[in-house]
């Protein structure tokens, strides 16, 4: 999976000496450096977000100053901004701030959006800002709809789920997907199908991880 970066939201607070003749045109430039930082930061945390493998971290907020002369070439401008907020960012993720959320993985950033979820504490957390889509759904919805929209993934993230949420979100999904089952408006998803003399292959399968379904032995 390739290593990604992305910024939610950017604000740039300007000062300028009072009687500089142009503010509105230095905060015309400084916008349009700001519009070129991201590719910018990007190639300079490559490394850095390399290093972390599939990890998912979020970070609330980064503050920072920068000094910037708005006569200099936009580029060159925008490689500065890029620095000064990298070298913010990295100290931020590295100080343990309350600010930043870490997680191993996609999959378990997934599943722990699903524990909460069905726990009733995932809405208001900032960092599952990104799952903001399915807030107005029954938490049964928001969980299927989370799981099945990347089915590889919520496989993955099944995987990592916490041994004891397993009973919340079981409560969670009882009322609405349960009375779907029990008036056969939904099947359970099939896998595979063994004879008995082949259980050792059917519980190879299983072991595998690789299965999406049931597992069925017919005698």
């Amino acid at each position: 999976m390739d290593s990604i970066v992305s910024i939610r939201t950017w604000r740039n607070e300007i000062v300028v000496a009072r009687d500089h003749p142009q503010p509105e045109r230095v905060r015309a430039d400084v916008d349009l450096m700001t519009a070129q930082v991201g590719d910018a930061l990007a190639a300079g945390l490559a490394d850095y977000v390399d290093r972390k493998g599939g990890e998912v971290i979020l970070v609330r907020r980064i503050v920072f100053d920068c000094d910037l002369d708005t006569r200099c070439d936009v580029r060159r401008a925008a490689h500065v901004l890029a620095r000064r907020c990298a070298t913010a960012l990295v100290q931020t993720i590295e100080s343990g701030s309350s600010d930043v959320v870490r997680f191993a993985s996609q999959a378990a950033f997934v599943a722990r959006f699903v524990e909460d979820v069905a726990t009733g504490n995932a809405w208001g957390q900032w960092y599952y800002a990104s799952f903001a889509g399915v807030a107005v759904l029954p938490p049964s919805a928001a969980i299927r709809t989370v799981l099945t929209d990347d089915p590889e993934l919520g496989r993955d993230a099944l995987k990592v789920v916490a041994p004891g949420a397993w009973a919340h979100i079981a409560r969670a999904l009882e009322a609405k997907v349960l009375p779907l089952l029990r008036d056969g408006k939904v099947k359970p998803l099939m896998d595979s199908v063994y004879p008995l003399v082949k259980a050792f292959e059917a519980h190879a399968r299983m072991e595998s991880s690789h299965h999406i379904g049931k597992i069925v032995l017919t005698t």
